[in-house]
């Protein structure tokens, strides 16, 4: 079975040649959603942040009152847990709500919580790390309130390592099924080859029956079909050439062969020793036997 394995073929090396292919597209494209998540600003990472601050800012502008902020944040953070692809704690997220004149209107109330962060102190959508929390601020439509939400680094080093896993599950999953899918896509495209050989094995020696069929065969095998046919062609041609040398060989010596068989069978009749080495020294040519050539470019005797 090594030995087997370790032998040269075809489908080995088209099963390989379109597995490292396919791998390193998906490798590419695996790697350029990662750094996608996780490019600052436009990444999807801080485009959820920001969208969580930009929430929180729109709707407790519809009331700036301290409860109706409250009440806002508390829901959003309700919202970002429930959609969260990892299972946070309530000490995983942090807000502050402040009016556009710095009045600060609610805040998560945590004790180990970041410092506080009035209007201006920092730049809206762009993300900050400022301790063990990692910022994101907005600010409603009518600038009227200024928000701030944080998630602590523990989140996001849960979230790295989910990342990190499932850069190695993911292409995994991936290898199985693009192995298996390739295997099956190059056995099925390498059955018209299995195809031919059986129609060669099936071709009678000295046969002229053209191989090639324009209908079925892949532009890739007639080439090969074609060159088959040229040297079958040849081959019978050659076998025609031998067939006819061998009938005027035959031919050309019958003749002899018989005076030969009928003066052996007068001098196995003679008794007299003496007629018999007369016979022997005089052994006549043939009445009208020219020397002449024949269509090989042989000579012939008669």
């Amino acid at each position: 079975m090594i030995r087997k394995l370790r032998q040269p073929s075809l489908f080995k090396r088209l099963l390989a040649w379109q597995a490292l292919v396919m791998l390193l597209a998906v490798g590419v494209s695996f790697g350029w959603n990662v750094w996608l998540a996780y490019q600052p600003k436009t990444g999807s990472i801080d485009r959820s942040m920001f969208l969580l601050a930009e929430a929180v800012a729109r709707f407790a502008a519809l009331d700036p009152s301290p409860a109706h902020a409250t009440a806002v944040a508390r829901q959003v953070k309700q919202l970002n847990q429930d959609n969260a692809t990892l299972p946070t704690q309530d000490t995983d997220f942090a807000w502050q709500v402040w009016t556009s004149s710095g009045q600060l209107l609610s805040s998560d109330g945590m004790v180990n919580t970041f410092a506080l962060s009035p209007p201006g102190s920092l730049v809206i959508g762009i993300r900050h790390d400022t301790g063990d929390w990692r910022l994101m601020a907005a600010q409603s439509p009518d600038g009227k309130v200024w928000a701030v939400v944080g998630q602590t680094r523990a989140f996001y080093s849960q979230l790295d390592a989910l990342v990190l896993r499932q850069m190695v599950t993911i292409p995994l999953v991936y290898v199985t099924v693009l192995v298996i899918a390739l295997w099956l896509a190059t056995w099925r495209g390498l059955k018209p080859l299995q195809h031919l050989g059986q129609r060669i094995a099936r071709r009678d020696a000295g046969s002229r029956e053209p191989l090639t069929d324009a209908a079925h065969d892949p532009l890739e095998l007639r080439p090969l079909t074609a060159a088959l046919d040229a040297y079958a062609l040849r081959e019978a041609e050659l076998r025609a050439t031998e067939k006819r040398f061998f009938a005027d060989a035959a031919h050309e010596l019958r003749t002899p062969l018989a005076v030969i068989a009928a003066q052996a069978h007068v001098l196995a009749q003679e008794r007299d020793p003496a007629r018999q080495a007369d016979m022997l020294h005089t052994y006549p040519v043939t009445a009208g036997c020219r020397p002449r050539r024949n269509e090989l470019g042989c000579q012939n005797l008669c």
